[in-house]
């Protein structure tokens, strides 16, 4: 069975960051592998409400449409719902995101990921010891939050 992915704006965007910077290369790199194991049906991924604001907001008409491009590439849409409105504010209060940054997280327990993947470091540090878990729906749901880089390295990719 394929692992389930939420990726984060940032994620979508690092090949057409400046490159001159080795952890921007890692990242880019790390995305590319995840691309390769999302093209042999090792990984899939899905997109969000969130996601598709932030992508028609990237202001470079060619940079957008090559991001764009990726998304043919996902499984599946998570329209947002009160339920993940309240998820998204839970998030907030328990673990001090970004409004951001926790309706990204909400879509990826929402939409049930195993992992969100983000380049955005004040997210990951919040995670880096145990995964997001919530209960929604009298269900214990657990979100895995990290870099690509190290989500590379973990899965041995």
């Amino acid at each position: 069975m394929a692992i389930r992915l939420y990726l984060d704006t940032n994620v979508l965007c690092r090949p057409f960051d400046d490159q001159t910077g080795a952890r921007v290369r890692r990242e880019t790199e790390a995305f590319g592998r995840i691309l390769e194991k999302i093209n042999n049906n090792e990984a899939v991924f899905f997109i969000s409400d969130i996601l598709m604001f932030e992508l028609r907001r990237i202001v470079l008409p060619a940079k957008r449409a090559k991001v764009f491009a990726y998304l043919d590439l996902s499984k599946g849409f998570h329209t947002a719902s009160d339920q993940t409105l309240a998820v998204a504010d839970e998030i907030v209060r328990r673990f001090k995101l970004k409004p951001r940054d926790a309706f990204h997280a909400a879509s990826g327990v929402m939409g049930e990921a195993q992992y969100f993947l983000t380049c955005d470091d004040a997210v990951t540090r919040r995670f880096r010891r145990k995964p997001l878990s919530l209960v929604v729906e009298n269900e214990v749901r657990s979100l895995e939050v990290m870099n690509p880089e190290v989500f590379i390295a973990k899965m041995r990719w």
